[in-house]
């Protein structure tokens, strides 16, 4: 998944059950936007990010598998949270690969960070699920000096 960094790793054909479960209520939601809260509220409570733990978890940054990540505790990478969250909304079927496009900063200590600007009404907005434990709600995101 490292290398994905810079590129969208593709969206699998089926999704596991639990994540399935989730897709199915993001599905109900009334509009894209009302989808891009109820997913990012769904990754952000049950993973978080971390300015120290891409270096400690080094192997995980190679994990692909959506099923071992979902049933990851807590950490994940920002590459892995975007991963997940791509799912999400492109399976609710609300948004496509042109909706969200990978975006790559020097986050803390310069080491690479990706978050997403995601289609909304015409307009690509910022979307950071790792930087939210620092405060980056939808609409902003982490880079060197402000995370």
């Amino acid at each position: 998944m490292l290398i994905h960094l810079f590129k969208k790793e593709p969206i699998p054909k089926k999704v596991p059950y639990n994540l399935q479960i989730e897709i199915n209520k993001l599905k109900k939601s009334k509009d894209k936007l009302g989808c891009l809260k109820k997913a990012h509220k769904t990754i952000t409570s049950k993973f978080h990010g971390g300015k120290f733990l891409p270096y400690v978890n080094l192997f995980q940054l190679f994990e692909e598998n959506p099923k071992r990540l979902w049933n990851k505790a807590s950490y994940l990478d920002c590459v892995h949270l975007n991963y997940l969250l791509r799912i999400l909304l492109i399976k609710s079927g609300f948004f496509t690969e042109e909706d969200i496009k990978l975006k790559i900063t020097a986050g803390y200590l310069f080491f690479p960070h990706q978050y997403l600007k995601i289609k909304i009404n015409k307009k690509f907005i910022d979307v950071d699920c790792w930087g939210y434990k620092y405060g980056k709600d939808i609409g902003k995101h982490c880079n060197t000096f402000n995370c």
